[in-house]
């Protein structure tokens, strides 16, 4: 009876320890999987990319920074003409790259967050209307990032990041964007 009445209490204490839910929300050692959508200009999702084709991108990202910080000036004056750096910016909302400045058929972006990102929105905005989306969650380091799917035709776009949680800010290093 004593060993019943010991284990009793024991058991009472462990559940007065867990925390509701069951586990801590505030774990760094908790496994997120990134993942990587593209939506339509109604939110309407269009393709959702595999673990294998993001960490590809994931990959892919390390080696575009490596390979811009180690180009020479001519390489640079040359790449100049279909790419483009956007600075370190720190947002809740959103925030269009290089002041929303309009960029012929962009390709690709590398996106480089400081710390953990729960969600961001990619949307191309093309000068003549209409838009397209590719959302990324659950990611920390740098991604390459493919906007091809999202143009409608040949023409200009304005690239804008959305931040998917706005109740806490997002900060990223800067990145580059490619285009013709």
């Amino acid at each position: 009876m004593k060993i019943l009445q010991k284990l009793s209490g024991v058991l009472v204490c462990g559940m007065l320890l867990v925390p509701a839910g069951g586990y801590s929300h505030a774990s760094e050692k908790q496994e997120v999987k990134p993942s990587m959508q593209v939506y339509d200009s109604k939110g309407k999702l269009e393709k959702s990319y595999s673990d294998q084709e993001i960490k590809k991108f994931m990959e892919e990202a390390k080696v575009s920074n490596l390979q811009v910080q180690a180009a020479t000036n001519k390489l640079q004056a040359v790449a100049a003409s279909s790419t483009t750096s956007y600075g370190a910016s720190s947002f809740s909302n959103y925030v269009n790259i290089n002041g929303g400045k309009y960029y012929y058929n962009p390709k690709d972006i590398t996106v480089n967050p400081i710390g953990y990102v729960k969600a961001i929105i990619i949307t191309l905005i093309k000068d003549s209307g209409g838009s397209k989306s590719i959302k990324l969650t659950s990611f920390q380091g740098g991604v390459h990032v493919p906007l091809s799917s999202l143009r409608s035709g040949d023409g200009r776009y304005k690239v804008q990041f959305k931040n998917g949680y706005p109740e806490t800010k997002l900060n990223l290093k800067g990145g580059t964007l490619y285009y013709n």
